[in-house]
């Protein structure tokens, strides 16, 4: 993923005039080569940890990679310690080999990319997703196992993107190094294409397509060298005096030692790039001072482009041309897709970017798991998700198949209360409520003897014979129908069991004197019922008589049969209550 290489680096740094001493390492591993050991143990982070030493011994470069300096390599070497306090400030004799150690942690906290000696082992999405399995083998529940898989995909990604951002400002940085040191525009101006072709050359990736310096914030140098129409145009351009430009010119100034990247923008050579930028400001004897560039920064805000107090004035903006589009070769948003998710990548806007979308894959993510991205100036976010979803293909199919099934078994259940309470009613019309109880308990024989006085009611129809001899049976039934249907509504009215035989008393034990009050108060009412009651018979009104009997005395009361079961009354005082209707 890396664009710049631990050793080109190192080889970047020498031909700079930095060389790196490799004697604290033992004579067998020396070669006389430049190379970086590798320090006992790794970091916290279980990143494999290299340190250096620095000295100002200044090797022999090669006629073909060291024109920088007209062969005078030492120029060089004071141009990293403005970036690196490590470094020793008043440099010895070429051949006095005065080594000191260079604090990496010091490097990394001031946000250099020039030389990182801390190689970060590179891990793909799968090889994480088998982390994550294994973590889930030691025993982590399935959830906490997903949550991890999840996290770790978009982690992998996002610290790809960041670690490419960071070495995208590598030119930008390597640039400041160098007018740190040596700030005169008249060693700029012969310095500044041998520079630049030394930084993208170690440049693998071809992330930097120019590098530009703009003293007092005027375009004098560019590199690779333009010219004609487009140079007339660049060269010489005050982006503090041009209105379109100003603001956000200020902006960068007023961001001191930070690093901006810019953009993204559609640029006319055909590829998206960005611009990374860093301003630059150096000691100064007074506010006038220009290093011999003949530029003032051009109506500059008080305190933005002079500052009094620390006696530095702005010496002007280091600034590269980025391909976004050979960046995102290496943000592994590629990887994603290999390995069947879907991802997107956008910046949310800020003071000097817009929003924008950075990546996309060919189908949005669906309820992704996201990350933001903090770099400089940028605020990236990534969202990944898996193309499948984050759920199994069977998953929906089996929640509608459950869904169905719920609903069929809900109906059957609703189906089967619905015809246990039909059927309860059917029981309840047919039978007494006390002896429907006795049934279910299971009581094989359901008798029971009334040795208290119950009083029983008789009652048919008066000559009823000769009465349905002269109707069809459909009107008998009609007849007998309608008759019926309101005795029964009076046996509900005064609390008896019904037939055409009712009872008072029975099943129920009650006080006799109670039941026979409230059986008599049911002969009166069927005999005023039957007094209004009349039946369309053919075109004439009909009407009926009846005969009552009642009678106090004992029974015995119990269910005869079982596929028919009836319940039925027997004793004496059943022919005295049909003796009684006689009379």
């Amino acid at each position: 993923m890396r664009s710049i290489r631990p050793g080109a680096l190192m080889l970047l740094a020498r031909e700079l005039g930095l060389a790196l001493d490799s004697s604290a390492r033992p004579e067998s591993e020396r070669t006389g080569a430049v190379t970086a050991g590798v320090a006992g143990g790794t970091d916290s982070d279980g990143l494999a940890e290299y340190t250096a030493e620095a000295t100002d011994d200044v090797l022999p470069l090669p006629s073909d990679h060291w024109d920088l300096v007209d062969g005078n390599a030492a120029l060089a070497a004071p141009a990293l310690r403005a970036v690196y306090p490590g470094l020793p400030q008043d440099p010895p004799h070429p051949h006095q080999r005065q080594a000191s150690s260079v604090n990496i942690s010091s490097l990394r906290s001031q946000g250099s990319t020039l030389l990182s000696f801390r190689e970060q082992p590179q891990r793909s999405p799968s090889q994480l997703l088998d982390a994550a399995g294994g973590a889930r083998a030691a025993g982590e529940d399935a959830a906490g196992g997903a949550a991890y898989v999840q996290e770790a995909v978009v982690a992998a990604t996002a610290n790809a993107i960041s670690n490419r951002l960071e070495i995208a400002t590598f030119a930008i940085m390597a640039a400041y190094a160098y007018v740190s040191q040596q700030p005169l525009c008249s060693d700029v101006q012969r310095d500044f294409h041998n520079l630049s072709r030394t930084i993208l050359h170690w440049d693998e990736k071809q992330t930097v397509y120019q590098v530009q310096l703009l003293p007092a914030a005027v375009l004098d140098y560019i590199y690779p060298p333009v010219s004609g129409e487009l140079g007339r145009l660049l060269i010489g351009r005050d982006l503090l005096e041009v209105p379109q430009y100003r603001n956000d010119t200020l902006y960068q100034i007023r961001q001191r030692d930070q690093r901006l990247l810019l953009g993204p923008y559609n640029l006319v050579e055909g590829f998206q790039g960005m611009f990374a930028t860093y301003p630059i400001f150096l000691p100064a004897p007074d506010p006038l001072y220009d290093w011999g560039c003949g530029h003032q920064p051009y109506d500059c805000p008080h305190g933005v482009c002079w500052l009094p107090n620390e006696g530095k004035k702005l010496w002007g903006l280091a600034t590269s041309v980025l391909s976004l589009d050979n960046m995102q070769a290496d943000f592994r948003v590629q990887g994603l897709t290999d390995q069947g998710y879907r991802y997107r990548l956008r910046q949310v806007a800020d003071n000097v970017n817009e929003a924008a979308l950075i990546a996309e894959s060919r189908l949005p993510p669906q309820y992704p798991v996201y990350t933001t991205i903090t770099k400089f100036n940028l605020i990236w976010v990534l969202e990944v998700a898996p193309a499948a979803g984050w759920h199994p293909g069977w998953r929906d199919p089996c929640i509608a198949a459950a869904v169905v099934g719920s609903a069929i078994v809900s109906a059957l259940v609703v189906w089967l209360l619905v015809a246990r309470e039909r059927h309860g009613a059917l029981l309840r019309a047919m039978l007494p409520r006390k002896v429907i109880h006795q049934l279910e308990r299971g009581e094989p024989t359901v008798v029971e003897e009334f040795s208290e006085p119950v009083t029983i009611l008789f009652t048919d129809i008066v000559s009823y014979t000769e009465v349905a001899s002269q109707l069809t049976a459909l009107q008998v039934v009609r007849l007998l129908n309608e008759l019926y249907t309101r005795f029964d509504a009076l046996c509900d009215k005064h609390g008896v069991y019904k037939a055409f035989m009712c009872v008072a008393g029975c099943p129920t034990r009650e006080d006799p004197i109670s039941a026979a009050v409230r059986m008599a108060g049911m002969a009166q009412d069927m005999i005023a019922m039957v007094e209004r009651f009349t039946t369309r018979v053919g075109d004439e009104d009909m009407r009926v008589k009846i005969r009552i009997g009642l009678h106090s005395g004992p029974v015995v009361a119990g269910v005869i049969g079982q596929r028919m079961p009836r319940y039925c009354l027997f004793g004496q005082s059943l022919q005295s209550v049909h003796s009684a209707r006689v009379l």
